[in-house]
């Protein structure tokens, strides 16, 4: 029984931390509409890469603190999750008109 107490904890926390790879993504989005009217290419193109390392990192150091490390199926799908309930529940509340 403690293996799916575990577990259901582990989907939770990666659940989690997939809404707030949602949010991330989202102000990512708006910080980089801006540069990219501003004309400089350059600039976006190292800011894709470093928030793709930063979005690495979150997700590994929340699994190392969630189930020291183990990467499964139902962690991959507790980040897909998060992100997708952000991008239709929460970010709804935030859309402008």
């Amino acid at each position: 029984m403690e293996f799916l107490i575990g577990q259901i904890s582990t989907f939770g926390i990666m659940f989690a931390c997939g809404i707030i790879l949602g949010l991330g993504f989202d102000l990512y989005r708006r910080f980089i509409g801006k540069l990219r009217r501003d004309g400089r290419a350059w600039f976006t193109n190292i800011i894709d890469i470093l928030s793709g390392i930063i979005a690495g990192l979150v997700v590994f150091l929340v699994l190392i603190y969630a189930n020291w490390g183990e990467f499964r199926f139902y962690v991959l799908l507790a980040i897909f999750m998060g992100t997708i309930g952000y991008f239709y529940l929460v970010k709804v509340a935030f859309k402008r008109k």
